[in-house]
């Protein structure tokens, strides 16, 4: 060190207080800083490479035993990192333990809440001074490499000098060789003595928290070097941070240039308001790997489910691989999106608040009463980013109540960018900032008026553009039906007839697990990356395809929307058991869950019947439920006796009879199924629009008359139950174009439909 310095007359000065104070002095802890070093960074070197020292202790040193530390921290901040960089290094290279690699220990300090201040007022601080504060961070590089210690060669003699860098950035380039003896342009080599550490540059807001008296949006560059140099830090992560101001310019052509550009580097940084970040110890390491062997773990989390509600078991196990969806800081989609739509008192509500206490990490909201601005996040009176729900759920799930009653049609277009891309764009005093989000979303509607009627289409029934639905993965309906009311009433019963005790330890139990699962999940999603096989890939392909070519006969029409999701819920699957493989096991389980979600919502009020057989087009065995049965068995138009529904019921391993009437009492009522005079019941025959305008074309030619007018074919149409004129002239244009039909000119009539010969 040059000169005196404020707080020390020298360096050994320094080292010798600053060592004594490592090696003896505990505090309010049981272990010295030296013990800590030993234990904690050591067997964990190069992965860990720095130790938080406490300002705290520092402070109650200088207290204690008459050390100058704070004075010298404040005074001379990067010559305080440095000297604590190099007695922490020094003691750790010490350590007999230790190969005789040689090791670089960085110091990580934080500055007390009063002394923190805003990014804007960096622009005011001495070069090198220590600073700190809180903030959001809106941009990550990819990680990069800190040179430590560089070597550079003289051209002329091949004498080779070592340059220590410390936490400095800019490199000093020697230029007078100790050799030689000559002015040389010494030339920088890859050296197997030159040592780098992993560096990331964040870009950093200020929170509303902190931000006064700001007059613009200012977003700065922190360097963050060692360590994990911030691998859990994503944009949208609120932190608190610390360190040096350093000064530079980012135009090396222009070095003489007066205009200066500032960076921070950074002595420590945390997250201060993200609950995505759990800590697994080893031991529960070993039991997480232990219970995903046991290959039953989407009955373990659904038995949560099952504790608070009775039935929906698609849409539990859906919810389920909704927390274990995930996605990488690339566009790639990797998360699901599922909407619910149902009456009241079906349960949507439960269904999410169990979800909730499952997921690591989850916010809430109703879209009715939310704005753009507190869905993204906008721009404060000073100029602050305040984060939005989108933001503040990042890396979790948002579930957002009365989804088709949003006041403001923008918000669903505002929607369209994190359900597809994982990324949402705030404008900031003029500037858009986009920040990764990754959040899965849950979506709960109710019908316009309440009542979800099965036997019509169900896009007048709710309010949500169909362009906002394709973004859902997964779409499920709820009609109140009687399936589950013994069930049912028989839980609530149970809740408020069992002693307190009892249900106090099972509250207990439930809990326990509940944490468990949550570790669980964050382990699956940390270190679990599945890849299809080819086979996979192929089914995924072929069950595509095929469904697509189905959707003009009887089939259901999905875009390549839906094939990226039938290749996120094998994936999210595969996580769940701890594999890094899908298995055909897991499309096959995804085509099942897919199906079972479409062919409902595409079959509602739909004159063309899907093919509820799909299944077993692609070997793929379906959940027994009464809803499944009746379709089976009814996929006839004969009629089905009570007694053919016992022997059936019985065949499907003794599925209660009471639920299977319970449901034809549904479908009675909704106008699928017909009671035929007490002797069973009969399936009411779905017609095909395509086939009966052409049959109805064919008979008026052969009747002599071979022009029909358009108007004739919607009323015969009408009379069909065919009530979707859209639809209906849909399929005629799409005949026409198929060259089926033809429209011949007509004066007297207006419009007239022709079949081709």
């Amino acid at each position: 060190m040059d000169g005196d310095i404020e707080g020390y007359s020298d360096d050994e000065e320094f080292i010798q207080d600053y060592e004594d104070f490592l090696k003896n002095f505990k505090f309010d802890r049981k272990k010295t800083y030296f013990e800590m070093l030993v234990e904690n960074v050591v067997p964990l070197y190069p992965s860990t490479q720095t130790i938080e020292i406490l300002y705290s202790d520092l402070d109650k040193s200088d207290l204690m035993n008459k050390t100058r530390f704070i004075e010298f921290l404040h005074s001379k901040g990067l010559d305080f990192i440095r000297l604590s960089d190099f007695v922490l290094t020094q003691l750790t290279n010490s350590i007999p333990m230790l190969n005789e690699e040689e090791v670089f220990i960085h110091t990580t300090i934080f500055l007390p809440k009063q002394q923190h201040i805003h990014i804007y007022s960096v622009t005011k601080a001495p070069p090198f001074q220590l600073v700190g504060g809180t903030g959001v961070i809106m941009k990550v590089s990819k990680p990069k490499k800190k040179a430590i210690k560089q070597i550079y060669v003289c051209p002329l003699c091949g004498y080779q000098e070592e340059v220590f860098l410390g936490r400095k950035i800019s490199s000093i380039v020697p230029s007078m060789c100790k050799e030689c003896k000559k002015s040389v342009n010494f030339k920088l080599i890859q050296s197997d003595t030159s040592s780098y550490v992993p560096c990331k540059i964040f870009s950093i807001v200020d929170t509303i928290e902190v931000s006064q008296d700001r007059s613009d949006y200012t977003l700065q560059d922190i360097y963050v070097i060692g360590d994990d140099a911030g691998d859990n830090i994503m944009p949208g992560s609120i932190v608190e941070w610390c360190g040096l101001v350093d000064l530079f310019t980012s135009d090396v052509k222009k070095k003489e240039d007066s205009i200066l550009e500032i960076r921070i580097l950074i002595t420590g940084i945390k997250i201060i308001k993200d609950d995505s970040i759990l800590v697994i110890t080893e031991e529960e390491i070993i039991q997480i790997i232990e219970a995903s062997k046991k290959g039953d773990m989407m009955q373990r989390i659904k038995k949560i489910f099952d504790y608070y509600i009775e039935g929906y078991t698609d849409i539990k196990e859906s919810l389920i691989l909704q927390t274990f969806s995930s996605q990488s800081m690339t566009l790639k989609k990797g998360y699901l999106n599922i909407l619910i739509v149902g009456d009241p008192g079906t349960a949507k509500t439960k269904l999410s608040n169990v979800l909730e206490l499952l997921s690591v990490k989850s916010k809430r909201a109703q879209l009715p009463r939310i704005s753009i601005a507190g869905l993204t996040g906008g721009e404060d009176k000073e100029g602050g980013l305040t984060p939005g729900v989108l933001v503040l759920a990042k890396n979790g799930i948002l579930i957002l109540d009365e989804f088709g009653r949003c006041k403001d049609d923008k918000i669903y277009n505002v929607l369209n960018q994190p359900m597809s891309d994982g990324v949402v764009t705030v404008t900031i005093n003029g500037k858009n900032v986009t920040i990764f989000v990754n959040v899965s979303i849950l979506a709960i509607e109710n019908p316009k008026y309440d009542i979800l009627k099965m036997n019509e289409p169900i896009l007048p029934q709710i309010n949500i553009p169909p362009a906002m639905l394709s973004r859902f993965d997964l779409i499920f309906l709820i009609p109140d039906t009687t399936e589950h009311d013994i069930e049912i009433s028989k839980k609530i019963g149970e809740a408020h007839t069992e002693k307190k005790e009892k249900n106090d330890l099972k509250e207990d139990a439930i809990l326990k697990e509940i944490s468990f699962i949550k570790k669980y999940t964050t382990y699956a999603k940390r270190n679990i990356n599945p890849h299809l096989t080819k086979t996979a890939d192929e089914k995924i392909n072929l069950y595509y395809n095929t469904v697509r070519k189905m959707k003009d006969e009887g089939g259901f029409k999905i875009t390549a929307r839906q094939l990226e999701s039938l290749y996120i819920i094998p994936k999210a699957r595969a996580r769940l058991y701890l594999r890094n493989e899908v298995k055909e096991e897991d499309v096959d389980y995804a085509i099942r869950l897919f199906t079972n979600s479409y062919i409902k919502l595409c079959s509602c009020g739909n004159n063309n019947t899907p093919d509820f057989n799909i299944f077993h087009k692609f070997d793929v065995e379906p959940n027994i439920n009464a809803s499944r049965l009746i379709d089976d068995i009814f996929s006839s138009d004969e009629v089905i006796t009570n007694e053919q529904l016992e022997t059936e019921c019985n065949a499907k391993k003794g599925l209660d009879i009471k639920l299977i009437t319970n449901e034809i009492t549904s479908r009675i009522f909704s106008g699928q199924i017909i009671d035929v005079g007490g002797k069973g019941y009969k399936k009411v025959e779905k017609l095909n629009l395509k086939k009966e305008i052409i049959t109805f074309l064919e008979n008026n030619a052969k009747n002599g008359r071979p022009g029909t007018p358009l108007n004739e074919i919607l009323k015969y149409a009408f009379d069909l139950n065919f009530k979707d004129e859209i639809k209906i002239k849909e399929m005629i244009e799409t005949l026409r174009k198929d060259g089926l039909i033809f429209s011949p000119p007509s004066k007297k009539q207006g419009e007239v439909i022709s079949i081709v010969n």
